[in-house]
């Protein structure tokens, strides 16, 4: 193995010779230590030791194309090539279906329409891909020298049959479709476990493990996933560059506070407003100016004039600084039936129409769970959608949400006998709205909704007590934690 091979460093050599005793002789678990001879053993950096185990190689994944460059591959085909007999033919068959992160970025014209029209072409553009789920969306400064517009970053994970240089193609012919220039950069980041150079292709690209964003956006979906080449995690890879003195944490989490609209026809874009909504980067709070609109008859002249005085009430809060309206039309209160979608729609859709004919652009917050006056409040104006049942109640909404690319506030309201959660946790209300707001998070994932348009809301207040609400507030930093493991 190490006879027949040119490494590049020393880790390569230690991760290779760690892979091949696990998936070839089959260990569960092995350290093995490279030092060379002679060394002082005094000075760091003059050996490594490592530990791997049997999951971070799974055994149909333990292949990698070999460059076509060099004697090993004169026929100019990528070669199969297996760690334990160099140079033959790994016996072991590649899933039908790869496992592929794909980093998107963008610093032209209309970044976020860049994002959202590149992810249409992937979802709908690749054949033999299926689309699995979003980062989250970041904003970085500019480069030096440039225009001095932020760079925006994300990531999309994806399956698909495509072979690596197949895949890439597709990638430059779906940036062609998104822009003409630069307007969007698409890059595979990972396959799988494969290392592949070839045509111009490297995978991984070879600074990965130097790319923050790149490394950020990764972990968004798994902080185990592994490079290949290196066999680290990409949670470590990022943590090492944050110990680094030289380290500028100037990369921001950020969210959308209004619906992405595309602009008419001749008509300059207006940028959406992307806030950051991180806790290690928010510079403010954010208030919300609540309005229940539930007129308590239908007399047609007494709705006008409680329109009226909604729309008072609205230009007060703007005034005074709320950055989101929110409204509600529906009956809150538990011993009331609640009412239609028809009715909710004439509750708010007027008021809806006369704040944005006044131009007042407040991002504007609509809670419902009826997908019908989720679409209705849209077209109207409204910005984001506020479902106390995470797309529970109505089976359209999430499709919806997905297809208008608004912001999704998903807020926990289940009724405690509804959430089973086994073992210890069975008991413990934080664990419990964090295994609910996880499954809806999930099957919103599902559905398509980019995981930057997803804002949850533990609900305070909602089938809780007194006392679980102020458990629920003293442990909040439970519910910001990156990466949350559920019971």
């Amino acid at each position: 193995l190490v006879e027949n091979n040119t490494f590049q460093s020393v880790e390569d050599m230690a991760a290779a010779i760690a892979r091949a005793a696990i998936q070839q002789c089959g260990l569960a678990e092995i350290t093995v230590r490279i030092s060379k001879p002679g060394s002082v053993a005094s000075v760091s950096g003059e050996a490594v030791e490592i530990t791997r185990a049997a999951r971070d190689f799974p055994r149909t994944q333990h292949m990698r194309f070999v460059s076509d460059r060099g004697s090993a591959a004169s026929s100019g085909k990528p070669l199969l090539f297996d760690l334990c007999s160099s140079l033959k033919e790994s016996t072991v068959k590649a899933p039908d279906m790869h496992a592929v992160y794909i980093g998107m970025r963008t610093n032209t014209g209309d970044r976020l329409g860049n994002m959202y029209r590149a992810l249409h072409y992937i979802r709908n553009g690749l054949p033999e891909s299926q689309y699995v789920e979003s980062s989250f969306l970041y904003e970085s400064p500019a480069a030096r020298g440039s225009d001095g517009i932020s760079y925006l970053d994300a990531a999309v994970f994806i399956r698909t049959k495509l072979e690596p240089l197949a895949l890439h193609s597709r990638l430059r012919h779906i940036e062609s479709k998104v822009g003409h220039g630069a307007a969007i950069f698409l890059q595979i980041l990972l396959y799988g476990e494969l290392e592949f150079d070839s045509d111009g292709l490297t995978v991984p690209p070879p600074r990965l493990h130097e790319s923050r964003i790149d490394l950020c956006t990764l972990c968004d979906f798994d902080y185990s996933l592994q490079h290949p080449k290196l066999a680290t995690s990409v949670r470590k890879l990022y943590n090492r560059l944050a110990t680094r003195n030289s380290f500028s944490d100037d990369i921001i989490q950020v969210t959308q506070l209004k619906a992405y609209r595309h602009s008419k026809r001749g008509s300059p874009h207006k940028e959406c407003i992307l806030q950051a909504l991180n806790p290690r980067h928010q510079k403010k709070t954010l208030f919300m100016g609540m309005l229940d609109m539930q007129p308590d008859n239908a007399d047609y002249f007494d709705f006008i004039y409680y329109m009226s005085e909604a729309f008072q009430r609205v230009q007060k809060l703007s005034e005074g600084g709320a950055d989101i309206i929110g409204i509600c039309g529906q009956l809150k209160y538990p011993d009331v039936a609640p009412i239609s979608a028809q009715e909710e729609i004439a509750n708010i859709i007027p008021l809806i129409a006369h704040i944005r004919s006044e131009g007042i652009e407040t991002p504007i917050s609509v809670e419902t769970y009826y997908a019908e006056v989720a679409a209705a409040a849209l077209d109207a104006g409204a910005d984001m959608i506020c479902d106390a049942t995470g797309g529970l109640a109505d089976p359209a909404m999430l499709p919806l949400v997905a297809k208008r690319r608004c912001p999704y506030i998903i807020v926990h309201s289940r009724a405690e006998s509804d959430i089973a959660i086994p073992g210890r946790h069975k008991n413990d209300i934080v664990c419990k709205t964090r295994h609910g707001l996880a499954d809806r998070i999930r099957a919103a994932l599902d559905h398509g909704v980019v995981r930057w348009n997803i804002i949850v809301d533990p609900g305070v207040g909602y089938a809780k007590d007194g006392v679980q609400d102020f458990e629920m507030l003293r442990r909040f930093s439970q519910f910001t934690a990156r990466n949350i493991s559920i019971p």
